[in-house]
C-alpha cells in the first residue's frame, strides 16, 4: 500500500492512495488521486514600457484520477493476462493574458477521459509475441460566458472514441546475436462535437513495420521500416484522403571500450506525425487544412564513462539536423486554450545536447551528485527566401537551454538543489524586438527524509521551495507563471 498527502502555495494540495494485492496466479492493483490548486499567486511582468502587476485570478483546478488493474495467469502461463483501466477528470478555469486581463471568470475547461487495455505476452520457441487492445473515450467541453457576440456566450463540446487492436513479435537466432522483429496495428478514431456543426470526423489506419537488429561485440546495429495506411473521412463515411506513408530507420553504435568505456555511432530516420483531431477540428483552434509533419533525421552521438576511486564520471554528445515538411506550429492567441496551428512549409532544425554527471561516495555514509546537460537548437524556417520570417527562428524554441542539478545524500536523507536556464526566443516565426522574450533562470530546493518502522513500514517527508529568488518570468508570452511558492509531502509506503 502507498499513500501521500501534498500542501503547497496557492491552495496546493495533492492526495494519493494505492493498494497492490498478489498471488502466484491473480493480482490487481488500485489507485487513486486528487489533485487541487486555487493559483491565485501574485505576479508582476513588464511589456515594453508598461509594468502590470496583481494577483493571477481564474485558474483554479481540480483533477481526479483512479485506475485499476488485474493481472490473470490461468492453467499455470508463464505471462499473464493483464487488463488495466483507467480514468481522468479535470475541472479548470482559463486565465486570460496579462495584457488582456478580465477578473471576472468566464472562461472553463472540463475535461473526461476513459481508458481500457488489455495485453498477453506468448513465447513460442524463440519467438515472444505480444498481443494487445486499446480504447479510449475523452469528452472535452469548453465554456467562455463572456464570448463577444449576439449569444454573449460561446459553448462548445467535443467527444472523442479510439481505438487499436494489434500484435508484435521478436524472434531471435543465434542466441541474441540476431533479432527479427516487427508487427501490425489497427487504429480507429472519431471525433463528435456540437455547436455550429455536427460533423463526425473519422480516421482508419494501419501501422505495419518489419526489423532486424545485429548485436554483435564490438557494435550493435538496428533497422526498421514503417507503412501506414490511412484514411480519413470527414462527412457520413466519405473518404477523402488516402495517405501511403513510409518511415524507414538505421542506427548503428559500437560497443564500450577501454577503460573510460566509449561509445560511439549515429541514427538516421524519417518519422511522420498526422495532425491530431484537436489540431484539424476544435472550435477556435482546429486547422483542417493541416498536412502530416514529415521529419528526415540525422544524428551523430558519443559517450564515455569511467569509475576512478570513489569518482563516477559519464559525459554525452549528441548533434543532429533535421529537415522538417509541414511542421505543425501551434501558437497560443486568445487563452491557453485558443490557439492558432499552422503548418511551416520547410524547417531546418540544427542542435546539440551535451551532458556530463560526476558521482563521489565521500565515505560510507555520504554521496553527492551534479547533472550538466546544455542545448543548443537552431530551427529556421526555409521556406521561401522572398518571406519576412525566411531564416528566422521558429517560434518558442530557444536558442540555449541548460540545467545544473546538485544533491547530497545521507543514507535516507537528500538535499537537492537545481536550476534551469531558458535562453531568448521569439513569440512569432518573425523574429523582431517587438516579438522577443527575455531569457530567465529559475531556482528549486528540496530536503527530504526518510525513515523506516517495524514491520516494513516506511516513511517519506519532503520540503521543496520552487523558484527560490523569486523570478518573474513566463514561457509563453503574456502567460505569467508562479513566483516563490512551497511544497510540503508526506508519503507512506507498506
Amino acid at each position: 500500500m502507498r499513500a501521500s498527502i501534498k500542501a503547497g502555495s496557492f491552495g496546493q494540495s495533492d492526495n494519493y492512495l494505492g493498494y497492490h494485492f498478489a498471488k502466484k496466479k491473480f493480482g490487481f492493483t488500485i489507485h487513486g488521486k486528487y489533485r487541487q490548486a486555487k493559483g491565485d499567486y501574485p505576479f508582476k511582468m513588464k511589456v515594453g514600457d508598461f509594468e502590470y502587476q496583481g494577483v493571477q485570478s481564474n485558474n483554479e483546478l481540480q483533477e481526479l484520477y483512479s485506475g485499476v488493474s488485474f493481472f490473470l495467469r490461468p492453467n499455470e502461463m508463464k505471462q499473464p493476462v493483464r487488463i488495466i483501466y483507467r480514468n481522468t477528470f479535470v475541472d479548470q478555469e482559463l486565465p486570460g493574458a496579462v495584457i488582456l486581463y478580465n477578473n471576472s471568470k468566464g472562461q472553463f475547461l472540463n475535461t473526461q477521459k476513459h481508458n481500457l487495455a488489455a495485453d498477453w505476452t506468448h513465447k513460442w520457441g524463440f519467438t515472444n509475441i505480444r498481443y494487445y487492445a486499446v480504447y479510449q473515450y475523452d469528452e472535452q467541453h469548453y465554456l467562455d460566458s463572456n464570448y463577444f457576440n449576439s449569444a454573449g456566450s460561446l459553448k462548445r463540446d467535443f467527444y472523442q472514441n479510439s481505438g487499436q487492436l494489434g500484435w508484435r513479435f521478436e524472434r531471435q537466432k543465434f542466441g541474441d546475436l540476431i533479432s527479427f522483429y516487427g508487427g501490425i496495428e489497427q487504429q480507429y478514431a472519431s471525433l463528435k462535437f456540437g455547436g455550429l456543426t455536427e460533423t463526425l470526423p473519422q480516421r482508419y489506419s494501419t501501422h505495419n513495420n518489419l526489423g532486424f537488429r545485429i548485436n554483435e561485440k564490438k557494435y550493435n546495429l538496428d533497422m526498421r521500416i514503417c507503412y501506414q495506411l490511412v484514411a480519413e473521412s470527414k462527412i457520413n463515411g466519405e473518404v477523402f484522403k488516402l495517405r501511403n506513408l513510409w518511415a524507414p530507420m538505421l542506427n548503428f553504435e559500437t560497443a564500450e571500450r577501454g577503460k573510460r568505456r566509449w561509445k560511439s555511432g549515429f541514427s538516421t530516420s524519417t518519422t511522420v506525425r498526422l495532425p491530431s483531431f484537436n489540431e484539424l477540428y476544435y472550435a477556435q483552434v482546429g486547422n483542417q487544412d493541416l498536412e502530416p509533419e514529415k521529419a528526415r533525421q540525422f544524428s551523430l552521438f558519443t559517450g564515455i564513462a569511467r569509475n576512478h576511486r570513489s569518482w563516477f564520471f559519464a559525459s554525452k554528445l549528441v548533434t543532429y539536423y533535421n529537415q522538417i515538411e509541414n511542421k505543425i506550429l501551434a501558437i497560443p492567441t486568445k487563452n491557453l486554450f485558443v490557439w492558432s496551428i499552422q503548418n511551416i512549409d520547410m524547417v531546418n532544425a540544427l542542435g546539440v545536447d551535451a551532458g556530463q554527471v560526476i558521482k563521489n561516495r565521500i565515505n560510507t555514509k555520504w554521496n553527492t551528485e551534479v547533472q550538466l546537460n546544455y542545448s543548443f537548437q537552431y530551427s529556421v524556417d526555409v521556406t521561401d527566401k522572398n518571406s519576412p520570417t525566411y531564416g528566422h527562428q521558429i517560434a518558442y524554441i530557444p536558442y540555449h537551454t541548460a540545467n545544473v542539478d546538485w544533491s547530497l545524500s545521507r543514507k535516507k536523507t537528500n538535499l537537492r538543489v537545481s536550476s534551469s536556464f531558458i535562453g531568448g526566443r521569439y513569440s512569432l516565426n518573425e523574429n523582431v524586438s517587438n516579438n522577443y522574450l527575455d531569457p530567465f533562470v529559475v531556482l528549486d530546493a528540496s530536503f527530504s527524509h526518510g525513515i523506516e518502522i517495524k514491520y516494513k513500514h516506511k516513511v517519506n517527508f519532503q520540503f521543496q521551495v520552487k523558484n527560490i529568488i523569486g523570478q518573474n518570468y513566463t514561457y509563453i508570452r503574456s502567460f505569467v507563471m508562479p513566483g516563490r511558492n512551497l511544497l510540503i509531502s508526506l508519503n507512506y509506503e507498506l
